[in-house]
């Protein structure tokens, strides 16, 4: 008996033991993997500024708190209005393994706080009265996999006088992995049911309305070539619907746009990243129907990490808090790295943009880049470069249907000389003449050469290449600054 005491009061040692050992193991691990991660989010932001950051550890739990500063203070700003930086509390609350907080199984749960200065906190209690406006807790596994969870409770507001905002709340899911950093593979959903903006007294008549969102991404593991800003990627977005009504002209008008569905998909191949993005939606403009709209937006071959450091100077000159103006240094870099991006043969295309209305269609694309880009060439002043070395390919077809429609739209809206609406016959010849005076413009466009009739179809193609410009297949004389360089 006495035996059998001994041996599992020294396994019930040795299972606590390790498990405080794994806590403060888990504890300091956690706390310098979220150093880590904030140190390399604020080199993305060269006008935040660290004020305070503190690690307080303990056996079963510490706190992590930073606290940042947003803009410049007033001695940095000289000759600037001086104006009190916002500063803005990070914390967060490390529950550590292998039982955090006795609730999961795992490395850690944190839950994470933002601590606003009084003056925002005491605005933020007045529409979210006793609750957080955010809440986020993330659980870390044992292989260092996370999952977050954040949410916004709904609320209803009024401000008196100007408007009530019904703000339904929303949820996001994320899921990662603290090794790697930043470039580590992340999914993330974000479900929110929809938002009510409606204004009172003088902004009466004015309203806002945005339906369920649902938004879905995921970001695989970014290798050596990634950028923060340009890695793979792939996500979706729906909309059920937005709203804009707005009495500001003296006539409501409403906007409206239901069915909205947009994806996109980056790739990044050699160190050249790529992307392509869509977009569908229905629209309206009052009684006007849009039966469908849809673009395409494309961007290929483009230097990710010479973008990155393109980007990141840009952010830093525009942030920063120094006011002198950019110096040659600065332009010089700026010209080079545009010079290093065009060696690589980027490109940017509109490859769809459509509008159906009545069964009807419009639709314009176009393409813009370079194409072999010598280092020699790269050399060249901006405007000679795309003389020699860029290209431009655009078309439009729009129906003759389509076009009437849009007249009919226009008509519609005139008024008669004592403010009424017009009349059906007056409508009707209000309608002709319009009609008249657009077919007399596509005319002469088409005797120009600009534009040609294709049955029941206006259309135009427009190509410039090798220092050429060509409409419909026919050469026209380079346009404006360009013609001196022939």
């Amino acid at each position: 008996m006495g035996k059998a005491v001994v041996t599992s009061a020294a396994a019930l040692v040795v299972v606590v033991g390790g498990g405080l050992g794994f806590a403060a193991w888990s504890g300091g691990k956690v706390s310098s993997e979220l150093q880590t991660q904030t140190a390399q989010l604020l080199k993305l932001m060269p006008n935040v500024k660290v004020v305070n950051q503190q690690v307080s550890k303990g056996l079963l739990s510490s706190t992590h708190e930073v606290t940042i500063q947003l803009g410049c203070t007033p001695a940095e700003a000289a000759g600037v209005e001086a104006q009190k930086p916002f500063q803005l509390t990070w914390r967060d609350r490390i529950q550590h393994g292998p039982l955090p907080g006795g609730k999961s199984v795992g490395v850690a749960a944190i839950d994470t706080e933002l601590v606003f200065p009084p003056e925002v906190a005491a605005k933020l209690a007045e529409v979210f009265g006793n609750q957080a406006p955010l809440q986020m807790r993330t659980v870390i596994g044992f292989g260092g996999g996370f999952t977050s969870n954040i949410s916004s409770p709904a609320v209803k507001h009024t401000q008196e006088g100007v408007a009530s905002v019904d703000w339904q709340g929303f949820k996001m899911v994320a899921n990662g992995n603290l090794q790697g950093g930043l470039g580590s593979p992340m999914s993330y959903s974000v479900d929110m049911p929809g938002f009510v903006f409606t204004g009172l007294n003088n902004n009466a008549g004015n309203s806002f309305k945005m339906g369920a969102l649902n938004v879905k991404a995921e970001l695989p593991a970014a290798g050596p070539d990634a950028s923060i800003w340009m890695r793979p990627s792939k996500g979706q977005a729906t909309i059920a619907g937005l709203e804009f009504a707005s009495s500001a002209s003296g006539k409501p008008m409403t906007v409206a746009f239901s069915d909205l569905h947009g994806t996109s998909e980056g790739s990044l191949d050699n160190g050249l990243f790529s992307s392509v993005a869509q977009f569908t939606a229905k629209g309206r403009v009052d009684d006007f129907a849009l039966d469908k709209i849809e673009m395409q937006v494309s961007m290929r071959r483009v230097h990710a990490k010479t973008y990155e450091q393109m980007l990141n100077r840009m952010m830093s000159e525009a942030m920063s808090c120094e006011i002198a103006p950019k110096g040659a240094q600065e332009m010089a870099d700026t010209l080079k790295d545009i010079n290093a991006l065009l060696r690589h043969d980027p490109e940017y295309a509109v490859d769809k943009f459509a509008v159906e209305l009545a069964g009807k269609r419009a639709e314009i694309a176009y393409s813009a880049g370079v194409k072999g880009v010598s280092e020699a060439d790269a050399a060249l002043p901006i405007e000679e470069l795309f003389k020699t070395k860029g290209y431009l390919n655009a078309n439009m077809k729009v129906q003759t249907a389509w076009i009437e429609e849009i007249v009919k739209k226009v008509a519609s809206m005139q008024k008669a000389p004592d403010g009424s609406a017009p009349d059906a016959a007056s409508l009707q010849a209000a309608q002709a003449q319009m009609m008249t005076f657009v077919n007399m413009m596509i005319d002469q466009a088409a005797g120009q050469g600009f534009v040609l009739r294709e049955n029941d179809a206006v259309t135009s193609t427009a190509k410039f290449e090798a220092g050429q410009f060509v409409v419909n297949g026919k050469p026209v004389p380079l346009p404006f600054a360009m013609q001196g360089r022939q």
